[in-house]
């Protein structure tokens, strides 16, 4: 005790002399890079105090040992940011002591360690919407709405103390900066004791020891990993408490958004398995319907009364009534799921057929040339007029060039609608005004079309039109609930306009989500199972569709579009991914959340790391859909990279979820060699293997 009270009086009389007297140059730069090291620090007890409920329950001490692993991360984005300023106060000559020259190096410390903090603070609240630490793609997604500025300004109110904190960490660089005198030696460059070679000797030194701290490790061929985190944790959860935030954005800015090509089985092996190849369907003639795609924001089963996986203390809530009435009206899945938790993720499952796993960005990589062979394509290729509404700003998230070059001929935007006495401030036109736009529009389009619809609601900050509708809602204002009460409203406003229009009987309607509600941190929802499920529901209003509520097979995001083209008989082989849900099997779902891949059936749920070479866990979904029970026991963690498969087990069916495993690697080698070959649409296809049928109809 005396020991660290003695410790703390010598660091605070330390910089008591530095504020007051002086210290050296060397010792000052020392000193601030401590000062900075530390900021970083508190900044992940913060990000762990406010996201503990996602992070996973830590005594003090766990916290303690997972922060000293995270030390290696944090030496290593600090060295990367302070890479100049340690350069200019190492500087071998004399200028290192000039005025100006010390100036212009605190200037450097204050900016670059306060963009460091400033983006380990702004995650803190941010982390709860993605689930991970924030990389550089999605700076990427995020500037590219023109008005993110005004976005960001608009989270003020809920997230106050975040800016506060924001400001507080820039006021105390810039005290660290300026507040600490450097003394200004004896003429030094005729010391004897300190000569020009001396002082390039230091240089070196530090130069050797900011590039060790940039790696993270010694003697190793590559650097210190974001994935290098999952070494230091009991469980995937504590990952992002061992990490922080500039460092994970540095390491994602290296990659080139490339992914690499899974290689688990040979050619024929894979045939067997899997194949993305698919055929018309004989008995069923080319239909010629209209298509209206609609994805839902934050679209999750848990907002609607007839779809929910689990009850909200076991009541009806009546958030959704229209999109109910709806469901019971249409063929619906009980059990269908977001490939990811981002906008990006699911709009590319949904409307070009297949999935874009985090952190990999399709628009910025190089195989966003690739022929796809996309519903809206395929569809335009055989005389159909397409069509994208999308209230959004302008090249918001890259989402009106993705539908372009998918296929949509035209595509409306914010700046297209001229709509802005509806614009909600933020992220663009209101949805009822997009709906009602839309609903006549389609009328003045040549039929058959291809329509598709990305909702702006629910989505913080929760405001809603105060100019429609505004009475007889159930949740207060400035809700979430009160935004999922208005979606309901406002797709209710595009369905009632379009039945009185001539097109709507000839129509086929599906109605889906980009991602599942991200909002409700902590809960039973926000689980790795619960948090994906999305509403899917196929309508038809001439009564084609049997209604029913299916709960016998699952689905992901990228099925839709074989499904699609399978209901309107589309007459060509093509290329999709995804299976036709209706008339193909294995019925399993796939996607990507918090670092993991899963694969889901009916029954279980198999999660796997981002190599796929180790499972990491096993879960009886049907009965434990909250994930309490993980059924491999202690091998996911004391066994880590070398699980490839579950061992036989009176616990769970091994050969069933082996099966799983084994589909699941030969989906992610097809899809990864089929988009970096080139080889997504079937003009491309050199693989001539038909897909098997059984007499029911289901590919084995």
């Amino acid at each position: 005790m005396e020991h660290n009270l003695h410790h703390h009086s010598s660091v605070s009389d330390t910089l008591r002399q530095a504020c007051r007297r002086g210290i050296s140059l060397y010792s000052a730069t020392l000193l601030q890079l401590f000062i900075a090291l530390f900021a970083l620090w508190l900044t992940r007890a913060g990000f762990y105090l406010y996201n503990s409920d996602l992070t996973g329950g830590m005594s003090f001490g766990q916290f303690i040992k997972v922060s000293f692993y995270g030390l290696r991360f944090d030496l290593s984005a600090l060295a990367y940011f302070n890479t100049l300023f340690v350069l200019m106060r190492f500087w071998p000559s004399a200028l290192a002591w000039r005025r100006g020259w010390i100036i212009a190096g605190n200037t450097v410390y204050a900016v670059c360690n306060s963009l460091m903090l400033l983006l380990s603070i702004g995650d803190i609240p941010f982390y709860r919407f993605t689930g991970s630490r924030l990389r550089w793609h999605t700076f990427l997604n995020m500037w590219s709405d023109s008005n993110m500025f005004h976005i960001i300004f608009a989270y003020l109110r809920d997230y106050w103390w975040a800016y506060l904190l924001g400001l507080l960490a820039i006021f105390a660089v810039i005290c660290t900066a300026w507040l600490i005198r450097i003394k200004r030696p004896a003429p030094m460059w005729h010391s004897h004791r300190f000569t020009l070679a001396a002082r390039c000797g230091i240089l070196a030194v530090a130069a050797v020891l900011t590039f060790i701290a940039m790696r993270g490790r010694v003697g190793a061929g590559h650097p210190l990993a974001i994935g290098d985190a999952v070494w230091y944790v009991s469980s995937p959860s504590q990952i992002n408490v061992v990490l922080n935030t500039p460092f994970c954005v540095l390491r994602s800015m290296s990659r080139d958004n490339t992914i690499k090509p899974m290689t688990f089985f040979n050619d024929n092996e894979l045939k067997a398995i899997h194949s993305s190849v698919h055929r018309p369907r004989p008995e069923v003639p080319f239909s010629r319907k209209n298509v209206v795609l609609i994805a839902i924001e934050s679209g999750g089963t848990l907002w609607l009364d007839s779809q929910r996986v689990l009850p909200i203390n076991d009541d009806r809530r009546h958030l959704m009534p229209f999109l109910d009435s709806l469901a019971r009206q249409s063929l619906t899945l009980r059990h269908a799921f977001a490939t990811g938790k981002s906008s990006i993720e699911g709009v590319t499952g949904v409307f070009a057929g297949f999935p874009t796993f985090d952190s990999f960005l399709y628009l910025s990589s190089p195989y966003n040339n690739n022929i796809v062979d996309s519903p809206a394509r395929l569809l335009q290729e055989e005389g159909y007029t397409t069509k994208f509404y999308f209230g959004g700003n302008h090249g918001s998230y890259g989402i009106d060039h993705l539908m372009h070059i998918m296929g949509f001929e035209t595509v409306t935007t914010r700046d297209t609608f001229g709509a802005d006495a509806e614009y909600d401030g933020q992220w663009g036109v209101y949805d009822h005004e997009v709906a009602a736009y839309m609903a006549r529009d389609l009328s003045t389009l040549p039929q058959p079309f291809m329509a598709g619809w990305f909702t702006l609601k629910p989505h913080g900050p929760w405001t809603v039109s105060e100019r429609w509708k505004t009475e007889g809602y159930l949740s207060p204002a400035g809700s979430l609930e009160r935004c999922v009460e208005y979606e309901d409203r406002a797709i209710k406003e595009f369905f009632d306009i379009a039945r009185t229009q001539p097109w709507y009987d000839n129509t086929l309607f599906v109605i889906t989500a980009d991602h599942g509600c991200r909002d409700l941190p902590g809960s039973d929802f926000d689980g790795d199972y619960m948090q994906p499920h999305i509403t899917m529901m196929f309508y038809t209003p001439d009564g084609s569709l049997t209604p029913r509520l299916v709960e016998e097979t699952v689905a992901s995001q990228f099925d839709i579009a074989p499904t699609l083209l399978s209901m309107l008989g589309y007459p060509k082989p093509f290329v999709a991914v995804g299976r036709d849900i209706w008339h193909e099997a294995p019925a399993y779902a796939i996607n990507f959340i918090n670092g993991m891949f899963q694969i889901i059936s009916t029954r279980y749920m198999v999660q796997l790391d981002s190599s796929m070479k180790s499972v990491a866990g096993l879960y009886e979904i049907a009965i434990d859909p909250t994930l309490r029970n993980n059924l491999l026991g202690p091998i996911a963690s004391e066994q880590k990279g070398t699980v490839d498969k579950v061992p036989a087990s009176t616990a769970y069916d091994a050969d069933e979820v082996n099966y799983m495993i084994t589909f699941a690697r030969a989906f992610m080698q097809d899809y990864t060699h089929r988009l970096t070959g080139n080889r997504m649409s079937i003009s491309t296809e050199n693989d001539t293997v038909t897909k098997s049928t059984h007499n029911n109809g289901q590919e084995r």
